[in-house]
This record gives C-alpha cells, sequence and structure tokens, in this order.
C-alpha cells in the first residue's frame, strides 16, 4: 500500500511537471 502511494505520487508529480511545462510554452507562443 505505501508502496502504491509512492508511486501514485511519483506518477503525479511527472504528470504536474509535464502541465507547467506545456503552459509555459502556450505562454511563450502568446506572448
Amino acid at each position: 500500500m505505501e508502496y502504491l502511494n509512492k508511486f501514485e505520487i511519483h506518477l503525479l508529480d511527472g504528470l504536474q511537471k509535464m502541465i507547467t511545462q506545456e503552459v509555459k510554452r502556450s505562454k511563450e507562443s502568446v506572448f
């Protein structure tokens, strides 16, 4: 159970980083 939680946190962290990178790209293309 603890391992699964750590794995989920790792996936969510990676997803969040991808989203922030996409947001930065879209902001750069707009401005």
